[in-house]
């Protein structure tokens, strides 16, 4: 569905990536291990080549990006005095659907914040509304930075059910998170990177072994306690 081959930004080395359709990825790795650069690079922020279905996406005219391709970044901070339903139409470009506006206000339980500013917001509303303006013009390709930071469990929950509707509906859907067990249970497909590189790529239980985990994050799982550093 998409692809980057050779692309090179701050701390990412030469990598190739494909992301099917009807996916939901995970992207997992330590602080400073790339997952940023790599989410921008896929987006047609950094250097390499990225290709949608074949095409190449420096091809698609700004307009014709939406519907095809969305970025949830991993800033939250909003200086526009916009209201949220203002904000979520912005995900449509010049393409104004009010009814579909309020449809993804609803999915995302933020229609008593339709009339806020969004300047005004906690970060965990500002990082919902974001997300609806993401998902708002159901594009082919969604790529989050961080979309679980500043919620709380039940909206952590809530989201990865959310991607997964996504991915159920034909999206090829890539997110980077900090949560190992939350990632592990939700993924269909987990993406672990350390120093800049893809060192593991599959099922949870594939990329998640024992000795990868030990490697990269320094912890090991332990019944009945969680993680514990080694």
């Amino acid at each position: 569905m998409i692809g980057s081959g050779l692309a090179i930004s701050g701390r990412l080395h030469p990598t190739d990536l494909t992301l099917r359709a009807g996916e939901l990825s995970l992207l997992v790795g330590p602080n400073g291990a790339g997952k940023t650069s790599l989410i921008h690079c896929l987006a047609g922020l950094g250097g390499g080549e990225i290709l949608i279905e074949g095409r190449p996406l420096r091809n698609y005219p700004p307009a014709a990006r939406i519907g095809r391709i969305a970025l949830l970044p991993a800033e939250r901070d909003i200086a526009w005095p916009l209201s949220v339903r203002d904000l979520v139409a912005l995900g449509l470009g010049p393409r104004p659907d009010k009814a579909r506006v309020e449809r993804m206000l609803a999915r995302i339980d933020a229609t008593a914040l339709a009339d806020r500013r969004v300047d005004q917001l906690s970060s965990g509303e500002r990082a919902r509304v974001l997300l609806a303006r993401a998902l708002v013009a159901e594009p082919a390709v969604l790529l989050l930075d961080e979309p679980a930071a500043h919620l709380d469990p039940a909206r952590q929950i809530a989201l990865l059910a959310l991607l997964r509707e996504e991915a159920r509906r034909g999206a090829a859907v890539l997110a980077s998170i900090h949560d190992l067990a939350l990632a592990r249970a939700n993924a269909d497909r987990l993406i672990v990177m350390e120093q800049g590189r893809i060192i593991a790529d599959g099922p949870p239980s594939e990329a998640l072994a024992p000795a990868v985990v030990e490697r990269v994050f320094g912890v090991r799982w332990s019944d009945g306690t969680g993680w514990v550093t080694l």
